[in-house]
């Protein structure tokens, strides 16, 4: 199959880069859709094009070119709804289906359509072996009839409803700017610009509207915030990070010390005299009560390692002092999404030392504090119970939105590091819930108010990634409020922080089934920010080695390599890679992650693929097998990266990219039987070890389906034994047939299916058990 890249969006090019100077600044700003077909730099072509435009010659030849639109428009959308990735998967890699059929099955569930031609055409798509450039064809229908038609989708957002007049006069400077004929204005209400108005235009999708390449904000909104960044902002400002860690750790000391009253409601902005109180606490020395003074010397805390510790409130045991570690361990275990138990454990510290048990603690409304109040001390489990609902928070998110720059940093933090305690990124529901709660909002609202303050930036860069962790719809709202730009920008240019240097595994969350904003990555540098905080902690100028931060880099790698593969190639990822994985590849994580990148790499170029080999990736996998006799996420990638590293008959790829057949090498192939890769897959394929997930708990989708071991390494075996009598005879004397036999019953459809096809390849008599295969 051809692959067909999907367009992915990208900042503004500077002045003249990959044109000449002569095309003007109207040319430079032509949305996404004219750009791409005018031939300026971004000219189409290829099997999509072609398709796109015979379809749309068949739709006008018959009199249906409107009823076409609305069929391409049903199934464009139909691809793009997650609810359906799941079941579009199983048809299409239903190898007892013919192409025909499985385009009858998808016609099906797109049905009805509106025409007669488009039907046709999608079973004409499926004899020609084009039926996975379905998506991509219809993308292309779409953005070239807006071409055709010489028409620009705009969207304006105003303060107040435009007048007839008013929108004229923006569409007829937006013609000029979007060279074309015809606007499309797209009109949106929003008060909290308090006057004027914003403008974007140049979308990938323009139908959807999705991530514009450019935009101008003329509202009053935006003039007020420059003024007053311009002036030092709005209230006092922490003037250094010595002061945001003091008041960052008196803050979680009062997360802990105040307890609520029963009458308080869920989640509520805190009163004048809540802000009051807080202000007062924030400007005291650690070691002073309201009233009470203690000398410089005096550390404000006595040695205790009681739990239940009684005493003045100034002297607070020494151990809880050091909010610094156990920071830097919540946000470790955040970044592995384990979120829950390590905040309130944390917090559970803080209350046990801090509280008087002679009085009552003061009051303060936080996330955090109801679910602790409602029993999360003694059962992680009931944590959610104390959580407002999506639709309680929404009120004071909304309330938070327009003066979030009014907001201290201390405040900010404290809001994103409890966002996560009531976000389960283990359903999809749940997060889109707390999306149109406003809660990605408020997040990236408040990165871009504090894009230099460390706290802020940690803090809310984690409170961000459980919202969009494997969300497409999520990740890129996230991204089109900048919230991605300002964690890169920052986490760039502070690799020498201990804090900054795990956010690799947040940063990678906007990255999933994500392609815009894998391209905001590339062009920040993003990609070789994670190979560089690799090289400073594996043999390198921070450390000989330092898991967290390389597994980090390791998370965003996973998923930010997908269409960057030049970059992690250039910055010499493979070879990197590989002494990972032979040094390191025993240790959770290390050699998945890495394995997730090196299959990014094999699809998008075949010399990737033979690099690898040659700077022997087969070298290293074999004992990843062995070390990792259970784990499945390690299994199931070193069998697929296999497959993908050595070429297939399959159809492979990322599921938001097209996908292609990787062609067979046997150069690679023999490499990889020279290196032992063979006895360690069979090893492993007809291993009865019970298999285990590591660090999987938070995915929202099916684990079996995602990291299928035994299929996986039955497709290696296959890649194995193509044209390799050798390799099939060592496959049969291993008795790799009768162990398949033995656990037949264990085996789902698929992995049923590549058994089958494993077994004829072996030369076994298949036909009972395998009769359609046979």
């Amino acid at each position: 199959m051809c692959f067909v890249g999907k367009l992915a969006f990208t900042p503004s090019l500077s002045t003249g880069f990959g044109r000449s100077a002569q095309q003007g600044l109207a040319a430079q700003q032509r949305s996404l859709t004219q750009r791409q077909a005018d031939g300026s730099y971004l000219k189409p072509f290829g099997p999509a094009v072609s398709y796109a435009k015979a379809l749309r010659d068949a739709g006008m030849a018959k009199g249906e070119d409107a009823a076409v639109m609305e069929d391409i428009l049903k199934i464009k959308a139909f691809y793009e709804n997650e609810a359906v990735f799941e079941e579009l998967s199983l048809v299409q890699n239903d190898f007892n289906l013919t192409n025909v059929e499985r385009a009858d099955k998808i016609l099906d569930m797109v049905k009805p359509l509106k025409s007669t031609v488009t039907p046709k055409f999608v079973r004409f798509l499926a004899k020609k072996m084009r039926l996975k450039g379905l998506k991509a064809i219809c993308l292309e229908y779409v953005q070239s009839a807006y071409f055709t038609e010489s028409v620009s989708p705009v969207k304006v957002i105003s303060a107040a409803r435009l007048s007839d007049d008013q929108k004229s006069k923006i569409i007829e400077k937006m013609k000029v700017k979007c060279e074309t004929s015809n606007i499309k204005l797209i009109e949106e209400i929003d008060n909290n610009l308090i006057s004027g108005f914003k403008l974007e235009w140049g979308y990938i999708d323009p139908v959807n509207l999705e991530a514009p390449s450019h935009g101008v904000d003329l509202s009053l909104q935006n003039i007020l915030n420059k003024k007053a960044l311009q002036v030092g902002g709005v209230g006092a400002r922490m003037r250094s990070k010595k002061d945001v860690a003091v008041h960052t750790s008196l803050l979680l000391h009062m997360i802990g010390r105040r307890n609520r009253s029963s009458a308080s409601r869920w989640f509520m902005r805190p009163t004048e005299e809540t802000v009051e109180l807080l202000e007062n606490d924030y400007h005291q020395d650690p070691g002073k009560n309201s009233g009470e003074s203690s000398s410089d010397s005096d550390t404000g805390c006595v040695d205790s390692g009681a739990r239940n510790w009684q005493g003045p409130r100034h002297e607070m045991p020494c151990e809880s002092i050091s909010w610094q570690a156990r920071f830097r361990t919540v946000v470790q275990t955040m970044a592995r999404f384990a979120v829950k138990m390590a905040l309130l454990a944390f917090a559970s510290i803080y209350i046990a030392s801090a509280c008087d048990s002679g009085e009552e603690c003061p009051q303060t409304l936080s996330f955090l504090q109801i679910a602790l109040e409602s029993g999360a001390r003694e059962q992680i489990q009931s944590s959610k119970k104390g959580c407002p609902t999506p639709d309680e928070a929404a009120g004071l998110l909304a309330s938070l939105m327009p003066s979030v720059h009014n907001l201290t940093e201390v405040e900010v933090v404290e809001m994103c590091a409890q966002l996560p305690l009531c976000v389960d990124s283990t359903t999809v529901a749940t997060q889109n819930a707390w999306a149109k709660a406003g809660a990605i909002d408020f997040v990236a609202a408040a990165l871009n108010e504090f894009p230099v303050t460390e706290t802020v930036v940690i803090a809310c860069t984690m409170a961000m990634a459980p919202l969009i962790l494997f969300n497409r719809e999520n990740g890129l709202h996230a991204g089109k409020l900048g919230g991605l730009n300002v964690t890169l920008n920052y986490y760039g240019s502070h690799l020498d922080s201990v804090l900054v240097m795990d956010l690799g595994g947040a940063i990678g969350a906007y990255f999933d089934f994500v392609n815009e904003n894998r391209a905001i990555a590339r062009e920040l540098g993003g990609v070789e920010m994670f190979i560089q905080n690799i090289r400073n902690n594996f043999h390198g100028q921070y450390s000989d080695w330092a898991n967290e931060p390389v597994k980090q880099s390791l998370y965003a790698l996973s998923s930010g390599t997908w269409t960057n593969g030049d970059i992690a190639y250039q910055e010499g990822f493979p070879s990197l890679g590989v002494q990972l994985m032979k040094e390191h590849g025993n240790e959770t994580k290390i050699a998945e992650e890495t394995l997730q990148a090196v299959k990014a790499m094999a699809f998008e170029s075949d010399f990737y693929r033979s690099r690898w080999s040659e700077l022997g990736i087969f070298e290293a996998l074999p004992d990843v097998l062995y070390d990792n006799p259970t784990d499945q996420g390690a299994i199931s990638l070193v069998c697929e990266a296999t497959l993908y590293v050595i070429g297939t008959d399959i159809p492979m790829g990322d599921p938001v990219s097209s996908l292609r057949i990787i062609p067979f090498n046997a150069s690679i192939q023999e490499r990889a039987t020279k290196d032992k890769m063979l006895e360690a897959l069979l090893a492993t394929a007809m291993s009865v070890a019970e298999l285990e997930q590591f660090d999987h708990d938070s995915f929202n989708f099916n684990l079996d389906l995602a990291y299928p071991a035994k299929r996986n390494c039955f497709g290696a075996l296959l890649a194995m034994g193509k044209d390799n009598p050798a390799n099939l005879k060592a496959m049969r004397e291993a008795g790799l047939a009768q162990s398949i036999r033995k656990e037949w019953k264990t085996f789902d459809l698929l992995t049923r299916t590549t058994a089958c096809m494993l077994l004829e390849r072996l030369g076994v008599e298949v036909s009972l058990l395998c009769p359609v295969a046979h």
